[in-house]
């Protein structure tokens, strides 16, 4: 009975991890909320374009500079016990040839770079629905001369995806960038 119920978990482990995917895998936009509120929210495209089994480009994009995306990033995605763990890798070698997906099947590891203590955790809490983010403080970013570090929540399900990234100074823990208003509210193209 033992080899059964545990047969049967990651039975239910891997169906969710193919969900998980599933609803990964897109272009998302926050039009509707950047025309409600153009002072509080700027026009940004999200993209997950499969590249292996469960390897992902992701980038994101100004409305108004598509072809030159301010954030680029290839994701690992593994099981973890239960939760869906997203390893983070910034793409070090000519990150231009993949804008808008293209080329993606190009990127091998030696084009990568592991942003250590930046994976996100993911975690089912409903129906087609997930949440998640960075664990602890160490994910650190540059902003402008200043050493920040990232806290990220992300929300993703059948038709949304909503993206809260803040990033605080490393020294006084006070806020240095990110939404003042909220969660970035993209939803599926």
């Amino acid at each position: 009975m033992k080899v059964i119920v545990i047969e049967y978990l990651h039975h239910l482990i891997l169906d969710s991890m193919d969900e998980f995917l599933e609803l990964l895998e897109g272009v998302f936009s926050n039009k509707t909320q950047a025309q409600c509120h153009p002072t509080r929210y700027a026009h940004i495209w999200v993209t997950y374009k499969k590249i292996s089994k469960n390897r992902y480009y992701g980038e994101q994009a100004y409305n108004y500079m598509k072809n030159r995306p301010y954030l680029q990033y290839v994701i690992d995605i593994v099981e973890d016990n239960g939760t869906f763990r997203t390893k983070n890798h910034e793409i070090i070698k000519t990150p231009e040839r993949y804008c808008n997906g293209a080329n993606v099947e190009e990127i091998t590891d030696e084009h990568l770079r592991f942003r250590e203590h930046c994976d996100l955790v993911f975690r089912k809490v409903g129906p087609k629905r997930y949440q998640g983010g960075t664990e602890g403080c160490k994910c650190y970013v540059d902003w402008g001369g200043k050493q920040t570090y990232i806290i990220n929540q992300i929300r993703l399900d059948e038709k949304e995806l909503h993206i809260l990234d803040t990033g605080k100074d490393v020294n006084t823990n006070q806020r240095v960038w990110g939404s003042e208003w909220g969660y970035l509210e993209f939803v599926r193209q």
